[in-house]
């Protein structure tokens, strides 16, 4: 199975598709590979596999401050490094942000959306993937480790 991320802004995410418009994308991010990669043949239409969006972070305009603080051997946080919990706390996305993208991919037929710690995760299809995100999926092989992904080009 592979495991395909896809960082997504909410705001991106919700230009993408609304319910009365199927037609309107915006390209949020364009993927390049390496000479190192050769693109393969494409992924099967009714291959399933895991899809992951990333939401966009709040707070990242205020994480330089957060690190000189307890960098800064004068300040009172100095040597104070995060817990895995104050971090996504502290850059955890816009409130309302996870529920506005699984509506919308509820409301493209996708069921079973699971939600932590900013990303969202499901399967489906590669041709809904597909027809949801406007790309083709295609293998894609490491020449130096021989190892495969999926990925997309566009």
């Amino acid at each position: 199975m592979f495991v395909l991320a896809l960082a997504f802004g909410v705001l991106a995410v919700s230009a993408l598709h609304s319910a009365s418009d199927d037609t309107t994308s915006i390209l949020h991010e364009r993927r390049r590979f390496s000479s190192n990669h050769q693109r393969l043949s494409r992924v099967a239409d009714d291959s399933v596999t895991t899809f992951k969006i990333a939401l966009k972070q709040s707070g990242l305009d205020e994480g330089y401050a957060h690190i000189i603080d307890v960098s800064d051997p004068q300040s009172a946080n100095y040597g104070k490094l995060w817990t895995p919990q104050q971090v996504a706390s502290t850059f955890r996305p816009a409130p309302g942000a996870a529920e506005t993208v699984s509506t919308w991919l509820t409301a493209s037929g996708i069921g079973d959306v699971v939600e932590r710690k900013g990303w969202l995760s499901f399967e489906t299809s590669v041709s809904k993937a597909e027809s949801l995100f406007n790309s083709t999926y295609y293998e894609h092989e490491d020449l130096q480790s021989g190892t495969l992904r999926m990925g997309c080009d566009r």
